[in-house]
């Protein structure tokens, strides 16, 4: 007699309900994950952020404490640091002090940060790590002293030295550098001595610090976080510290997170629907003879001990 395996097939439309049922419960906890990190890893950042301004106000100090030497007309260069002098004069030795705030910043931002300078006022000479033509290009109208106040002014950074609290710094919005066409934003801090402006950092930072940070995030927790100001599900907008322009949007988008989960998902109820033919396989060879297909009598004298 043959074994009927009416038992061990399962209809499709139950096999549906259940991937149905996957589908919708990963997605959801997948969704929850996202959303978590999304606050965390935009907590994550701005805490990074803060720490660059804290490096940058630290080179405050520095400067102050930096010794000074007569320097003729010319270009000087240590190590990637150069010194360019127009006029003889006494100048700030800043190259070991530039060299270690790249250092620590560009751990912070994963080596993007794309120039550091400190120009004078008076503009007698500047530091650059590195020398680039742009900044060569540009230098002598930095020479006019004139265009180092209108850039404070500018960014609002006029007597920073009252501030107790707030920004005394301020992070640009991001714009295409001339020549190398590479999109920056640039950080300035003006450095001030008894109320007087001696010197203004400036530090550019690729902007893709921030595509980069998010790509490593979501490689390390296996996040689906994008960038993409629309058709985000959940998403966080919001200004930098000490930035006015240029927000950064962050969120999940529900097509990418049923992506992900409908393999999964998929798998899982044919792994069910695998398991259950199992179960369903094992409990008939129990309880019934193989040749005869009937109940077995060790399995239905039980049933009839229990029932008398």
């Amino acid at each position: 007699m043959r074994t009927s395996n009416k038992n061990t097939n399962q209809h499709p439309l139950t096999l549906l309900k259940i991937f149905a049922l996957f589908f919708c419960m990963f997605s959801s906890l997948y969704l929850i994950y996202n959303i978590y990190h999304i606050e965390k890893f935009h907590q994550k950042y701005i805490t990074k952020i803060q720490a660059v301004y804290s490096y940058t106000r630290r080179f405050g100090s520095y400067y102050d404490n930096s010794p000074e030497e007569y320097k003729h007309k010319s270009i000087y260069t240590t190590g990637n640091v150069s010194l360019i002098v127009n006029t003889k004069s006494k100048v700030k030795i800043l190259s070991d002090g530039i060299s270690k705030l790249r250092s620590e910043l560009n751990q912070l931002t994963n080596n993007n940060i794309w120039t550091i300078a400190v120009f004078e006022n008076p503009a007698d000479y500047a530091h650059f790590d590195p020398i680039r033509p742009e900044y060569l290009d540009q230098f002598d109208k930095y020479g006019e002293n004139s265009v180092m106040h209108r850039i404070v002014e500018r960014e609002g950074l006029t007597n920073t030295y009252q501030s107790f609290y707030g920004c005394n710094l301020k992070l640009t919005e991001s714009y295409i550098e001339d020549g190398s066409q590479t999109r920056i934003r640039t950080l300035y801090y003006p450095i001030y001595n008894k109320m007087h402006l001696d010197a203004l950092l400036a530090i550019d930072i690729k902007t893709k610090v921030f595509s980069e940070a998010l790509k490593k995030y979501n490689k390390s927790y296996l996040t689906m976080i994008n960038m993409n100001d629309n058709s985000n599900i959940y998403k966080i907008k919001g200004l930098l510290p000490c930035s006015q322009l240029n927000p950064i949007s962050i969120g999940i988008n529900i097509l990418s997170v049923f992506k992900v989960v409908f393999f999964p998902a998929l798998l899982l109820t044919i792994l069910y629907s695998y398991f259950n033919i199992y179960l369903v396989k094992k409990r008939h060879n129990i309880q019934r003879d193989q040749m005869t297909n009937f109940y077995r009598r060790d399995y239905y004298e039980k049933k009839m001990v229990k029932t008398a």
